[in-house]
């Protein structure tokens, strides 16, 4: 084709006008470019390599299954410090935020007007009691007589009936005395457990009452915390507890709880279930657990958010693979098993939990199964793989980072 070509386009050299010879050369020079088709035959189709992916093997392995819930710290117990009586505070005896025993005390409220009403309840009984004094006297004297004939019957009865007046009167008299003791002692307010106290909310010169929270004093060791499980969660342990006598749970083989804070850090002692809350919240579907943490110096406060961890089910001789090597295929996860010394086969799976960054496979998998853990996403059915196993060695580089624009 390309000679005859040539040779035509040289017998037209000589027809005048035509420019034939540069259209000749043009065309010469098109022939050598390699590639074109017209001179040369078209080379056989090379077929792709195969493609280079890594494998691991399925592994069987006992794994122990836990779940994380999200609570907050309380004290186990926790006291509202609040005054019986009304009063202008004259001294706060403790320091914020220190350790205070039960009895002991906190503040001092002006005791002056309950001094006095001491002093007027003393004054009181004291004349209830003479006059009780002086009704005896007259019974004794009226009594004998009555029976003679010497005093009237009526005068009689009368003055037995103000002896059981003054009786009653001295009895109101002493709960008035013993109302006054109290109200003065309770100008001396106290802390009404072991525990650390809080900031004061009062200061020295408030006029408080019994509706004035000064102080709250908290149990921090142990320190609780109240955390919601689901109603799935809470069925799968509660036929595992057992009943004590009295008809109640007993959590005494529970698992332990693990405590993370919120800095990340793992609480170091670890806790035990202590309460279920009475039922389920049929907004949230879940029941409210309490449990109880050892806190040695009082680290941990009332109110942080934290979580709580704990292993809920034994799988034993389980069999897992990396979790990166399942693939969602509309909803259904699947696996590229190595079949063969250069093909793979898509294999459905059901899942169970995660163990770290490795998937438990529940059916669809055995132990040994050589599953595609890099190279998934180049993979097209029937394609011929390479495989090998993957390795500190043999896994392959990391994809380089792409450069800033402009750089």
């Amino acid at each position: 084709m390309c000679n005859s070509s040539c040779s035509d386009l040289s017998r037209n050299r000589a027809r005048p006008g035509g420019g034939n010879l540069r259209w000749c050369s043009l065309f010469a020079i098109l022939l050598a470019v390699p590639g074109l088709p017209g001179c040369e035959r078209h080379k056989a189709a090379v077929p792709p390599p195969p493609l280079e992916v890594y494998y691991t093997e399925a592994v069987s392995k006992n794994v122990a299954v836990s779940s994380e819930w999200i609570g907050n710290t309380q004290g186990l117990v926790t006291a509202e410090i609040r005054p019986k009586v009304q009063g202008y505070i004259l001294k706060q005896n403790y320091r914020d935020g220190a350790r205070v025993r039960a009895g002991e005390q906190l503040y001092q409220i002006d005791p002056s007007q309950y001094q006095a009403s001491l002093a007027q309840a003393e004054g009181d009984l004291a004349r209830a009691q003479a006059a009780l004094e002086r009704s005896n006297i007259n019974v004794k004297i009226y009594e004998p007589l009555a029976k003679k004939g010497a005093v009237s019957q009526l005068e009689y009865l009368d003055a037995v009936q103000q002896q059981k007046g003054n009786e009653a009167a001295v009895a109101a008299a002493t709960g008035a005395l013993q109302q006054a003791k109290l109200n003065l002692g309770w100008t001396r307010v106290t802390s009404l457990i072991d525990g650390v106290g809080g900031i004061s909310q009062a200061k020295v010169g408030d006029l408080v009452s019994p509706s004035s929270v000064l102080t709250v004093v908290a149990t921090l060791d142990p320190i609780k915390v109240e955390f919601p499980i689901s109603e799935q969660e809470y069925l799968a342990f509660a036929p595992r507890a057992k009943t004590t006598k009295d008809g109640e749970m007993s959590f005494s083989q529970a698992p332990p709880l693990e405590l993370t804070l919120a800095n990340g850090a793992v609480h170091a002692h670890p806790g035990r279930l202590k309460d279920v809350g009475l039922g389920v919240d049929p907004t949230t579907g879940t029941i409210k657990v309490q449990g109880l943490f050892p806190n040695p110096g009082g680290v941990l406060r009332p109110g942080q958010f934290v979580r709580v961890r704990a292993v809920t089910q034994q799988l034993p001789n389980a069999t897992l693979v990396p979790q990166r090597a399942i693939l969602d295929v509309q909803g259904q996860p699947q696996v590229a098993v190595v079949t063969g010394a250069d093909s793979f086969a898509m294999r459905q799976v059901q899942t169970g939990p995660l163990d770290g960054a490795n998937q438990v496979i529940r059916d669809g998998l055995k132990p040994g199964d050589k599953v595609i853990v890099d190279g998934l996403a180049r993979l097209r059915p029937g394609e011929k793989i390479a495989p090998k196993p993957l390795s500190a060695e043999s896994k392959p580089p990391a994809a380089p980072k792409a450069a800033a624009p402009g750089k």
